[in-house]
């Protein structure tokens, strides 16, 4: 096996609404928010640029992950490809105080990409891949008790 994300956590769903998290998740990259603007600039306003805060857009994450085919993290991540819908998803990762503690980021988003072809990684035809999970709405972001 390869080294796992040590304070990282990525828990999603399938077609029931319990989280299950990825447990041989590899490496976990958070979504990026980027709001674009609304630019109100007219002649007659001395030539000012003016601009307001408009759309918020949240981008996919990436994650990587071993699996051998038809276990549990496998079934999971090839259910959500397959089935195009929208689901819940939490991220964990380390709240940067450097005290151990959690944050966490919930939504829900699709899975809007999966690359199997990481290869064998180990015994027992152990692979990985890598996928990537597009964010859709509004995101939580909070501390984990």
């Amino acid at each position: 096996m390869g080294i796992k994300a040590c304070s990282e956590e990525l828990h999603l769903t399938n077609a029931t609404p319990t989280l299950t998290e990825v447990v041989n998740l590899v490496s976990l990259g958070e979504p990026t928010y980027t709001r674009t603007s609304n630019d109100s600039t007219n002649q007659t306003d001395g030539c000012i640029e003016r601009l307001t805060p408009a759309l918020l857009q949240i981008s996919a994450f990436p994650f990587t992950y071993e699996y051998t085919p038809g276990d549990a993290d496998d079934v999971l991540v090839r259910e959500l490809m397959t089935s195009a819908a929208i689901r819940a998803f939490e991220i964990r990762v380390d709240d940067g105080t450097g005290t151990g503690g959690q944050m966490k980021v919930t939504g829900t988003g699709w899975l809007s990409s999966l690359d199997p072809s990481g290869g064998e990684v180990g015994p027992g035809g152990l692979r990985r891949s890598t996928a990537e999970f597009q964010v859709t709405g509004v995101t939580t972001v909070s501390a984990v008790p």
